[in-house]
């Protein structure tokens, strides 16, 4: 497995489609991720763009748990996904994270989903995994932020 990641300038990490096409990855079977983490917020920004699977929602998993940042607020965008993963692919992304989470207080989550299938595969997941956590679908950004700074503040006021 290869793993190649590039950092923007605000910190972010990301796998791009071109460094994968430079090793002969076709582009249709490429996962971009941007990893944008914020500490003084407590905020953590994922955005997927290509084809989503259960492999690529692991990745981020297995990072929170390696930084120990379960308990920030984390938004999962879809916006830019181009294939969606299957109902047994969501469930293996349900499993593997309650297997994970090691049963540490978790951070509010809001997922962007800007499309009817993606917004329904969404709240399949949260059926799934059981979350005892704050957890919400939005169509945008905006109100995906506004959710969330509206739960954080509720959980530290």
């Amino acid at each position: 497995m290869i793993a190649l990641f590039g950092a923007a300038e605000n910190g972010a990490a990301f796998v791009t489609a071109h460094t994968l096409a430079t090793i002969g990855v076709p582009s249709q079977l490429t996962m971009a991720l941007e990893y944008e983490r914020d500490d003084k917020r407590r905020r953590i920004i994922v955005r997927f763009a290509g084809p989503l699977t259960a492999d690529d929602a692991g990745r981020v998993a297995d990072r929170n748990r390696r930084e120990q940042v379960w308990d920030y607020a984390i938004v999962y965008d879809l916006s830019r996904v181009t294939s969606t993963p299957n109902r047994h692919e969501i469930q293996r992304i349900a499993d593997y994270v309650q297997q994970h989470a090691e049963r540490r207080p978790c951070g509010p989550v809001a997922i962007i989903a800007p499309n009817a299938v993606l917004f329904a595969l969404a709240r399949m997941y949260a059926a799934f995994a059981r979350l005892d956590v704050p957890f919400n679908v939005f169509r945008n950004a905006v109100d995906a932020e506004r959710w969330l700074n509206t739960a954080v503040s509720s959980a530290h006021g």
